[in-house]
């Protein structure tokens, strides 16, 4: 319904807004479910899908993971233990660029989303 749209349109989750997008084209809803977000990309760079293995520092805890997206502001991680809260500063090694220092900006069931201290180190 138009009230669940609107809730999932202003969601940090990906599939969350892809799914209120699907929803208005499909019924054609006359009003957008939520002005300004609904469609429009929030990042401040443009992500690129990745499939690297890599190393991540938790609390100085290494451990592995999968860069599947990367941006020159953050990147998403496939993550299989240890998953930190957002918040969470870590540490993340990055292809071509280094270790870099990132805070956790988001944790779903399978990945965490991370912003670069640096943003002008990555992708």
């Amino acid at each position: 319904n138009e009230a669940q749209a609107q809730i999932y349109s202003s969601s940090a989750y990906d599939h969350h807004r892809m799914a209120a997008r699907i929803w208005s084209e499909r019924t054609g809803s006359a009003t957008p479910p939520s002005p300004g977000t609904l469609g429009q990309e929030r990042r401040r760079f443009p992500r690129h899908p990745v499939d690297a293995v890599s190393e991540i520092w938790v609390d100085g805890q290494a451990q592995a993971c999968r860069l599947t997206d990367l941006s020159r502001g953050g990147a998403r991680v496939i993550i299989p233990e240890l998953e930190p809260e957002p918040g969470t500063v870590v540490r993340v090694a990055v292809p071509e660029a280094g270790v870099l220092d990132a805070t956790v900006v988001f944790r779903g069931k399978r990945s965490i989303g991370l912003q670069f201290a640096d943003q002008t180190a990555a992708a």
